[in-house]
């Protein structure tokens, strides 16, 4: 059929094959609309670039974080390009001259950044997530590396440092020993989970929408495996609960001083149970050591200020019994026994 519509119709047209729900992980709908672009939209380089390919969500128009990506690449003398949500064709077409491929989320953007270095030899930056400091700080010095400018960019760092760090320990003064929870994407959450781990703060449960064991290079999830080899605590672990009475069932078991998810939904949910909550919409909330200055101050404000948590949790009628809420949250599945060798 497409091949028919190529003849009337002057844009690139690719097939994108979608499982759905038979599909067991949630992601899957990124990694086949950039199996569509890697096969019928990029074109192999005709020379190299000084862009970075920038696979995220959003262009970082939130908090003008656009600036400090344009500040931080320019250290480098490299330039963004922001995928997918404001890319040109022409854009997507010369993605294989970039310099090199970092990803905000790698559940997102695994398989466009392994594609493109499979392909056309783009490297693709595996370090933890640029959010909080020791995610910055791997990922900036990781793409250094690459373009063989790593002096220029500890120089721009310790700027940087000297700035937002003296003003973020004092934060994290406050923030030490407070309890949360965490409930988003499995590279979100996992990646969230260290920086509250950062702030001194303790993490008592991790709710993960989906789990991948590994990314699309075989690599165990780089955000993961630092929690596993770096936590301070144990804490227990949850997938694919995502409906209201399950989250809510966990929630109010652990009781958290403050609920950090990346669904708004959720969020509201929390604070009808009086716990202050906050969504993390956007991928560059906690970008660098200023956006994680700018997240602690956030977190500190939500915690200390709940008395909007407190009046609603009073005037709000759950629909769940007493009996439901002191249930673990898997009560009502039903076990699997799984046949070895068959």
């Amino acid at each position: 059929m497409l091949d028919d519509m190529r003849g009337e119709l002057d844009i690139p047209l690719a097939p994108v094959h979608c499982e759905g729900f038979k599909s067991q992980i949630w992601a899957t709908g990124f990694d086949v609309s950039y199996h569509a672009i890697l096969k019928y939209i990029v074109k192999p380089p005709q020379k190299k670039s000084n862009k970075v390919n920038i696979i995220g969500f959003t262009t970082g128009t939130s908090w003008n974080s656009d600036a400090d990506v344009r500040r931080l690449l320019g250290a480098l003398g490299l330039e963004p390009t922001y995928l997918l949500a404001s890319s040109s064709i022409e854009e997507l077409e010369h993605t294989s001259e970039a310099v090199a491929s970092v990803s905000t989320c790698s559940t997102l953007g695994a398989y466009f950044g392994v594609g493109l270095e499979t392909a056309y030899g783009v490297p693709y930056v595996r370090s933890l997530p640029p959010h909080g400091v020791r995610g910055y700080e791997d990922y900036t010095r990781q793409l250094a590396k690459i373009v063989g400018k790593e002096r220029e960019m500890e120089a721009y760092m310790e700027q940087e440092r000297a700035l937002y760090l003296p003003k973020l320990e004092k934060i994290k003064e406050q923030l030490r020993g407070k309890r949360a929870m965490v409930a988003m994407g499995p590279g979100f959450g996992s990646n969230y989970a260290r920086i509250l781990q950062e702030f001194g703060m303790k993490v008592e449960h991790l709710s993960a929408w989906h789990f991948d064991k590994q990314y699309d290079d075989g690599v165990r999830p780089t955000a993961f495996q630092y929690l596993l080899d770096n936590s301070p605590n144990d804490f227990t672990y949850s997938v694919n609960d995502l409906q209201n009475y399950e989250f809510m069932n966990t929630l109010n078991r652990v009781n958290p001083d403050v609920f950090i998810s990346r669904h708004p939904g959720s969020t509201v949910w929390a604070m009808k149970i009086g716990v202050p909550a906050y969504n993390v919409y956007d991928e560059y909330n906690s970008f660098g050591y200023k956006g994680t200055l700018r997240f602690a101050r956030t977190l500190l404000n939500i915690i200390i200020n709940r008395s909007f948590s407190d009046n609603l949790a009073k005037h709000v009628r759950l629909p769940y019994t007493d009996w439901w809420m002191n249930q673990p949250a898997d009560t009502f599945l039903e076990k699997e026994e799984l046949e070895v060798g068959r």
